[in-house]
């Protein structure tokens, strides 16, 4: 379940050593593995947390939803982000996916492909950005605000990660 800063939930795997609710989120930027979602997104096959959030933002959110996954460990959430997407997108929430898969690259991009995605999905092959936020298991989930503070973090099943989204979106579009 995702731990909202309110405090209401807590979830049984252990919380990433990374930045927690309520602090700055990570800055990175990767390649995209479906560079054309990406280019329609930000201009650009590479996305940075900073396009999106933050003073600077060149195409501010209200919102970022960052899913860490692999394809061995949680990639069933992509669906469920897509629904989300179509969701909420229009409220200038954005949707970025990253893979810590570390195998052949092309295979990953077909089977990317295959997924038809509506959100960019990124590359961290050498999770780098993944050991920054500390993730020790995949999928983990984090929603960040539009002045880039980590709002709620979590490690939801796909059944429950809609809902999860949804709750933490829905105190955060409100604010």
């Amino acid at each position: 379940m995702l731990l909202l800063m309110m405090g209401l939930t807590a979830t049984a795997a252990d919380p990433p050593a990374g930045p927690g609710v309520g602090q700055d989120a990570l800055l990175f930027s990767l390649p995209a593995v479906n560079e054309e979602v990406a280019i329609d997104m930000v201009r650009n096959d590479h996305v940075s947390l900073g396009d999106l959030t933050g003073p600077l933002a060149t195409y501010p959110s209200k919102a970022v939803v960052v899913y860490f996954f692999s394809r061995v460990d949680g990639s069933d959430g992509l669906p469920v982000l897509n629904r989300c997407h179509r969701k909420f997108g229009k409220e200038d929430v954005r949707f970025v996916a990253i893979s810590t898969d570390t195998g052949d690259m092309a295979a990953l991009g077909e089977w990317v492909s295959k997924q038809k995605l509506a959100y960019p999905v990124l590359r961290d092959n050498h999770q780098i950005v993944a050991s920054r936020y500390g993730i020790a298991s995949l999928p983990w989930s984090y929603i960040i605000d539009g002045d880039g503070r980590i709002h709620a973090i979590g490690a939801p099943t796909p059944e429950e990660l809609e809902a999860e989204i949804e709750a933490a979106l829905g105190a955060l579009l409100v604010e």
